[in-house]
């Protein structure tokens, strides 16, 4: 019993440094619309990751529905889920 426990344990301890080693998310801020835009169905954000790289992620439906890009294509209903996904996508620097 024990050995497995040790071997659960550091396999436990790998999985958890493996995740905090991925692109994450720092901070997510508003980017106002110009005064010349027009009225448009989403307001859009930029989150700075880990890797100093600003991705875009926008709301729709009065902030319910949370997408990476300007798509509708790959949201969730959450804004720190989908800030997560737009960080762990490929670099484009």
């Amino acid at each position: 019993m024990s050995k497995y426990f040790t071997r659960l344990t550091a396999g436990g301890l790998l999985l958890l440094a493996g995740s905090a080693m991925a692109n994450q998310p720092v901070n997510i801020t508003y980017k106002p619309r110009g005064d010349n835009e027009p009225e448009v169905a989403y307001s859009t954000y930029v989150v700075r990751c880990t890797d100093e790289t600003n991705r875009t992620i926008t709301a729709w439906n009065g902030r319910k529905k949370w997408c990476v890009g300007i798509s509708t294509k790959n949201c969730t209903n959450d804004q720190l889920k989908t800030a997560k996904q737009a960080c762990s996508l490929p670099s484009s620097k």
